[in-house]
C-alpha cells in the first residue's frame, strides 16, 4: 500500500503527495489562487465613486478670472495696466 507524502516530503511524480504537486523531487504546496473579479476590479482602476486628486480643466480656467466673473481684460477695456 503507497501513501501519499506531505509537502517537503520526496516524491517522482504528482500522484505521490498529498496536495498533488511534485516539484524538482519535492512535494509542494499548491500555488494561491487568485480570484477572477479581484483581478478584474484591480485592471478598471479606481472606482468612479473616489474623489479625484486634481482640479478638473473647468477649475484651472477659472483662476484667470476676477471674483466678479469678468476676466483681467474685460476689467481693464483700454489694455493699459494699472502701474501707467
Amino acid at each position: 500500500m503507497q501513501t501519499r507524502r506531505a509537502v517537503g516530503d520526496d516524491c517522482l511524480k504528482d500522484d505521490d503527495c498529498l496536495s498533488g504537486i511534485c516539484s524538482q523531487l519535492r512535494c509542494a504546496a499548491a500555488p494561491p489562487t487568485i480570484d477572477a473579479q479581484v483581478v478584474a476590479e484591480a485592471a478598471a482602476g479606481p472606482s468612479s465613486d473616489a474623489a479625484p486628486d486634481e482640479a478638473s480643466p473647468e477649475d484651472a480656467s477659472q483662476g484667470e478670472s476676477n471674483p466678479d466673473g469678468a476676466s483681467a481684460e474685460d476689467a481693464n477695456p483700454g489694455g493699459e495696466s494699472a502701474g501707467d
